[in-house]
């Protein structure tokens, strides 16, 4: 079995398809991405941190957007004496200036990831959420409440998600068109075939019961021209079938490892970043001479305290899913032998199982 990592993307819209172990990365990466924006929200707001800090958090969450014109709708005004949408930049920034010296507390109640759809030259997922938003301004706290759908595009091989929009929900899934997503069929003896015939591309078979499936795929074999013809020998069905399973599990543990191994790299700078501030600090704590002063260096030495913590935590639990899909990683490959040959259209790499 062959496997195509490097052909061109048009083709991938043409076929309206997807691997499911691709299908089930990209749907995990755009929820954790929902999750870390309300997180990184919440730190924008209030005094606790410097203008240049939230700055920095501001231009961590713009790289969660496609780029900085993407339209947001406003839900950050409950007064509504603003404009209904903002550029993304223009958003962040007027979380910043409306709730500088007021305490905002960003809430996710409850979220709903969709399908997966395919646009002219990419894929996307709606994620409907609905968050609140509490606010404490003049020692009184007011609640805000939203129904949000966010739409996260990525391209497999080529592109991490991004947010393009987002909007007031709406109920419009059946105006987009749904992907395929491939799933590996099992064989049993009545499905082998006698005699070998010229290889041909294996057609994906819809997520429809097992029963349904070999009748699908009984009725595929009987026609003169099968698209799965190896031999008539039990063993070599199998073979097929184990190269395409041992194929899937190393390139699925080979995303993974890369996944949670950039986790694991963002949560560790920012745990050293934390606590060599936080120790800067506190040697400023120990020369500051007036009342004020020390207030204001203890209060920014608590949130530093706090998210050194928290991101040494995140680190350990990173590093330790990133040494597990390593070790899965690395037993997947010794099953197979990679080498660069040509495609059909002169790109790409070639999986080929050792026996």
């Amino acid at each position: 079995m062959v496997i195509f990592l490097g052909s061109g993307f048009s083709s991938l819209c043409q076929k309206v398809q997807i691997a499911q172990s691709a299908a089930e990365t990209y749907t995990a990466q755009a929820r954790d991405r929902i999750l870390n924006y309300y997180s990184s929200l919440n730190l924008i707001t209030g005094n606790k941190l410097e203008i240049e800090e939230k700055n920095t958090i501001i231009s961590g969450i713009n790289k969660m957007f496609e780029n900085d014109q993407v339209y947001v709708t406003n839900d950050i005004d409950p007064s509504d004496t603003t404009p209904i949408v903002f550029k993304s930049k223009e958003y962040l920034e007027n979380i910043r200036l409306f709730y500088s010296n007021s305490e905002v507390s960003f809430r996710i109640d409850s979220m709903q990831v969709s399908d997966i759809y395919a646009a002219k030259d990419f894929y996307f997922i709606k994620i409907e959420v609905f968050r609140e938003m509490a606010v404490i301004f003049n020692n009184q706290q007011r609640r805000d409440v939203k129904n949000l759908d966010f739409y996260v595009k990525f391209v497999p091989n080529l592109l991490d998600c991004q947010i393009y929009s987002v909007k007031n929900h709406e109920d419009n899934l059946d105006q987009f068109k749904k992907v395929t997503i491939s799933t590996i069929i099992q064989f049993t003896k009545e499905d082998t075939v006698a005699e070998k015939k010229p290889e041909t591309q294996m057609p994906l078979v819809e997520n429809v019961p097992r029963a349904d499936s070999l009748k699908v795929l009984n009725s595929l074999i009987k026609k003169p021209e099968t698209p799965m013809a190896v031999s008539g020998k039990k063993g070599d069905v199998n073979r097929v079938i184990n190269e395409r399973l041992n194929t899937t599990e190393y390139l699925k543990q080979t995303r993974r490892k890369n996944f949670w191994l950039v986790a694991t790299l963002i949560t560790g700078g920012a745990t050293a970043y934390t606590y060599i501030e936080g120790n800067k600090l506190y040697k400023d704590y120990k020369k500051a001479t007036s009342l004020g002063e020390v207030d204001s260096i203890k209060d920014k030495f608590e949130v530093y305290d706090i998210i050194c913590q928290a991101a040494g935590g995140a680190t350990g639990f990173t590093l330790l899913e990133f040494v597990i899909h390593a070790g899965k990683q690395s037993k997947a490959k010794k099953k197979l032998a990679i080498h660069p040959a040509p495609l059909q259209n002169g790109r790409g790499i070639t999986l080929a199982y050792t026996f």
